[in-house]
């Protein structure tokens, strides 16, 4: 599964979704989003992993949204490599359940454990990440 901003592994029955912008502390882009939702999706389907691990690269877990980025956008409007990126990302989830298709609250839907492994500074957004835990049933995990 190429990408840029993510990295993914399975060992020993954990797969590992690690935000990998140490330069900018994982500071969150559409780019990135898409690539979670996949890696998530891939770690969901993968028979090889029990359970799912979402972390940062360097020092910090998640800066939250990458402001120069939005900066742009005020500065220029939506570029057309972006509006792309955003159509087809809605062409492709047409095939996934329902409860991947929302923003973010996709997290605690997936079947398998995910655990949020916050290392060093997270934003807010981070820091109340939903992940599922199975014990005798779900829970909510805030870091």
């Amino acid at each position: 599964m190429p990408s840029q901003e993510t990295l993914y592994d399975v060992a020993d029955r954990v797969a590992t979704i690690t935000l990998n912008r140490p330069d900018k502390l994982n500071a969150w882009t559409a780019v990135m989003e898409q690539e979670v939702r996949t890696a998530m999706c891939e770690a969901e389907r993968d028979d090889n992993a029990r359970v799912i691990v979402l972390t940062g690269a360097g020092r910090g877990f998640c800066a939250g949204a990458d402001m120069s980025l939005l900066q742009n956008v005020a500065d220029r409007g939506v570029d057309k490599s972006l509006q792309d990126r955003v159509l087809r990302t809605s062409e492709r989830q047409a095939g996934m359940r329902p409860d991947f298709q929302k923003k973010y609250s996709y997290f605690p839907a997936i079947g398998k454990p995910v655990i949020a492994a916050i290392n060093g500074p997270s934003s807010d957004w981070a820091s109340s990440l939903r992940c599922t835990v199975t014990s005798d049933g779900p829970q909510t995990l805030r870091a």
